[in-house]
This record gives C-alpha cells, sequence and structure tokens, in this order.
C-alpha cells in the first residue's frame, strides 16, 4: 500500500500512474489514442489502438466495416457485388462488378465467356461458324450462321 495515490481503480494503489482514462488508472499502457488509455490491444493500425476489432486485414484493424469479402475487411469500398467488396474493380457490367475480366466488348465485362470473335465477347451466342461467335443472325442453313 502507497501512501500517496495518483488515483484508484478497483481498491488498488497507484504511486503514479501513465494517464487516467475514466477513472481507470494504468501504471504501463501498450499504445494511446486520443487519450484513451489501453492496458493491452488486439491490434493496432496507423498509430490507432482497438481494444476490440471485427476483423483484421493485412495487419490493419477495423472497429467498423462494410462488408468482408475471403475474410479480407474493407472500411472503404468503390463498390459491392453479391455480398462481396472490391476495393479496386476494371470495371461494371449492368450493376455487376468485377475484379477480373476475361475481355472487354462496348464497355461491357465478362468473368466468363462463351468465345471470342474479333476481340468481341459473348457470354450467350445462338451459334458458331468456324470459330466465330454471333449474338445474333439472319438465318443459320446446316449448322452455319450468318450475318
Amino acid at each position: 500500500m502507497f501512501s500517496d495515490v495518483t488515483c484508484g481503480d478497483s481498491d488498488a494503489c497507484y504511486s503514479s500512474v501513465t494517464c487516467d482514462k475514466l477513472g481507470a488508472c494504468y501504471p504501463s499502457i501498450t499504445c494511446s489514442d486520443s487519450d484513451a488509455c489501453y492496458r493491452w490491444v488486439i491490434c493496432v493500425n496507423s498509430g490507432t489502438c482497438y481494444s476490440f476489432v471485427i476483423c483484421a486485414n493485412l495487419g490493419a484493424c477495423y472497429a467498423s466495416v462494410i462488408c468482408v469479402n475471403s475474410g479480407a475487411c474493407y472500411s472503404s469500398v468503390i463498390c459491392a457485388n453479391l455480398g462481396a467488396c472490391y476495393a479496386s474493380v476494371i470495371c461494371v457490367n449492368s450493376g455487376a462488378f468485377y475484379s477480373s475480366v476475361i475481355c472487354f466488348n462496348s464497355g461491357a465485362c465478362y468473368a466468363s465467356v462463351i468465345c471470342v470473335n474479333s476481340g468481341a465477347c459473348y457470354s450467350s451466342v445462338i451459334c458458331v461458324n468456324s470459330g466465330a461467335c454471333y449474338s445474333s443472325v439472319i438465318y443459320a442453313n446446316l449448322g452455319a450462321c450468318y450475318e
């Protein structure tokens, strides 16, 4: 027991404390964040201390996240698609976002394509003629497509 105490925390006496936060005394702290004292922390992100986090991504801590994708947490995202989060996207197709695409066609992105014709991508085709894909044809003759 000390004769002098700076503050009291759950009947514990301290002759000297590093900081005092919400009536709690800490003889030593791991880190400080906006005058808040932490006796222990889970992780540190850019000098900010978190006593609890939702998830950790590449050593960074997030107290709040927008969404989670493959165990990675994002505090900010460009877009979200079917519950998946992307920090960066290549292109957008009909409201769907793709982080990787096979090819581009008139500004549309396709994650999977059936065939490619002269640099154009088709997710669905009517018929195939000599390795060429057609999304629309005038008529088909004996399995051959004609535009």
